[in-house]
């Protein structure tokens, strides 16, 4: 089972009701045959949108980050549906905002630290 957030479910129906294909996606070309290729669509969508670099897998690396560290590992594992938790920790990265937050927290002691030393030399004279 895929679970979908209430927006996804609506965006889904609405793609599904915009046209007559079983398909989620209808295909690009005009021949009715299924989308055999998505990256090449992401690709597109993404050049189109100036962002490069970005591939379907780096998604799935980043969906796996967010849920890896809002929720657990586990629910990570079960969203990326992976046999063993091991994969999924493999694919769970640090949050630039959490790596953000922790080079400020050791600046605040490295700062503290060299305050207190700072303070300590000149009552020393």
């Amino acid at each position: 089972m895929i679970y979908l957030s209430n927006l996804a479910s609506e965006l889904l129906a609405e793609q599904m009701a915009s046209h007559d294909h079983e398909q989620i996606f209808p295909p690009l070309r005009g021949d009715g045959e299924r989308m055999v290729r998505p990256v090449r669509a992401f690709r597109k969508i993404c050049a189109d949108n100036g962002i490069a670099g970005f591939t379907l897998h780096s998604l799935r690396h980043a969906a796996a980050s967010i849920i890896g560290h809002m929720y657990s590992n586990v629910v990570a594992q079960h969203a990326l549906r992976h046999q063993s938790a091991k994969t999924s920790e493999l694919y769970i990265h640090p949050l630039a905002d959490s790596l953000r937050s922790a080079a400020e927290m050791i600046a605040g002691l490295v700062d503290h630290s060299y305050s207190a030393k700072s303070v300590g030399n000149t009552q020393q004279h």
